[in-house]
C-alpha cells in the first residue's frame, strides 16, 4: 500500500498572501537615476458562483474551473512563488473527487499553481516551504509486512535549471519548520518486527547543499538491513541540476478548466 504525504492543507495555511506593497521599495530609499520604477503587483482574487470558480487578476477574469459530477476545485488562496524569473504571484488550487473510484483518486490530489495569466506553472503532490522556493516531494513510501521504505527529494525552483536534492536515507519529509528547515521521520524496524518512526531534521547548509540528521535510534535491537542500518542516518546532499518538467493538466482536470 502506498501513502503520499502531500501536506495540501498545510500549504494553504503557511503560504504568504500576496499584497500590493510586497515588492515596493522602502520609502526612505531613493531610486537610482535612470532606474525603472518598481512594477505594481497584480492583485489576485477568486470568485465562486455555484459550481464555477473564476480566477481574477487586477479585477479581470483569467481562468475558470467548473465543478462537475465527479470533481470539485478547492481554492487554497494566493501566494508569491520565487522563480528564476523573479517573484511570481500565483493562485493555489487543489481538486477533490466526490466519490473516488480507486486508490489514486482517494489519496490526496496534487496542488496546482496558476500565474496571473491563468497559466499552469507547477503541478505537484509535494509541499513548498513558506518562501515558496523549495519544493518537498515524498517520492516513495511503502508500507507492508517486513517492508517499510521511504524516500524524498527537494527541488530548488529559483534557477533556470532547477537543483534537485535526492536523499537516500530511509526517511520522508513531514512538515516544513522554516524556509531552511524540514522535519522528517525515518521508519525503523525493530527485531520484533515493530516499526518505530524516529525524528530527523533536514537543514540547508549552503545554497547548493542540504543535510539530514536523525536525532536518535529507537530503544532495543533493530532488524538490520540495507534500509535499516545500526547507526544514525547522517546525509549531506549536493543539488544536481535538472531541467524543470513541462507542466500540463491531465485530461480529468483539463476538461473542467478554461483559460481566458
Amino acid at each position: 500500500m502506498t501513502r503520499l504525504h502531500t501536506g495540501v492543507a498545510a500549504v494553504g495555511l503557511t503560504l504568504a498572501m500576496l499584497s500590493a506593497p510586497a515588492f515596493a521599495a522602502p520609502a526612505a530609499a531613493a531610486p537610482k537615476a535612470g532606474a525603472p520604477s518598481p512594477a505594481k503587483s497584480v492583485v489576485l482574487t477568486t470568485l465562486r458562483k455555484g459550481p464555477v470558480l473564476t480566477l481574477m487578476a487586477g479585477g479581470k477574469p483569467v481562468a475558470r474551473f467548473t465543478n462537475d459530477a465527479t470533481l470539485n476545485w478547492n481554492d487554497l488562496g494566493q501566494g508569491v512563488m520565487k522563480t528564476a524569473a523573479g517573484p511570481k504571484p500565483v493562485f493555489i488550487l487543489s481538486p477533490n473527487y466526490r466519490d473516488p473510484e480507486d486508490s489514486d483518486q482517494a489519496r490526496d490530489q496534487p496542488t496546482f499553481y496558476f500565474d496571473e495569466t491563468g497559466r499552469l506553472v507547477v503541478a505537484s503532490e509535494g509541499q513548498f516551504n513558506p518562501a515558496m522556493n523549495v519544493l518537498l516531494d515524498n517520492d516513495h513510501e511503502t508500507f507492508s509486512v517486513g517492508d517499510y521504505e521511504a524516500s524524498f527529494s527537494l527541488e530548488d525552483v529559483t534557477r533556470p535549471t532547477h537543483l534537485k536534492f535526492t536523499f537516500q536515507s530511509n526517511c520522508y519529509g513531514e512538515q516544513w519548520v522554516s524556509d531552511t528547515e524540514l522535519k522528517a521521520l525515518c521508519p525503523r524496524t525493530t527485531a520484533k518486527g515493530i516499526v518505530v518512526e524516529t525524528d530527523a531534521v533536514v537543514r540547508q547548509v549552503s545554497p547548493t547543499q542540504w543535510r539530514l540528521t536523525e536525532k536518535a535510534l529507537p530503544k532495543g535491537k533493530l532488524e538490520i538491513g540495507p534500509r535499516n542500518p545500526p547507526t544514525l542516518f547522517k546525509e549531506l546532499v549536493t543539488g544536481v541540476p535538472m531541467k524543470p518538467d513541462p507542466q500540463t493538466l491531465h485530461f480529468e482536470y483539463r476538461r473542467t478548466y478554461k483559460r481566458y
